[in-house]
């Protein structure tokens, strides 16, 4: 069974710091500003290609009604909405199998 770390942004900041030799506090304003260039780049539309990474891109899902799983007698309107979703890379891809033990 495969143990799931979920990392909170200090952690990410804690270990990019490390690695990058760089103090928390200018990781962290680095960090911010990423989020927010992401976050202005999706409120105009665009997606996002990082190299080695994958793409952050925007999608849309149909508005659709399904049984209410508390209530199975009663119908729910989800309406239409964008998220954004995420295709990997090659790169992530192959270091996700190789966490699992394949090749």
């Amino acid at each position: 069974m495969i143990k799931a770390q979920i990392s909170k942004k200090s952690d990410i900041v804690r270990g990019v710091a490390k690695k990058a030799r760089h103090t928390q506090v200018a990781t962290e304003c680095i960090l911010n500003a990423f989020i927010e260039y992401l976050n202005e780049n999706f409120a105009m539309g665009n997606s996002i290609y990082i190299h080695d990474l994958g793409t952050l891109e925007l999608r849309d899902r149909k508005a659709k009604t399904t049984k209410n799983p508390l209530k199975p007698g009663e119908l729910l309107n989800i309406p239409a909405l964008r998220t954004v979703g995420f295709r990997p890379s090659e790169k992530v891809k192959s270091s996700a199998r190789k966490s699992m033990g394949l090749s």
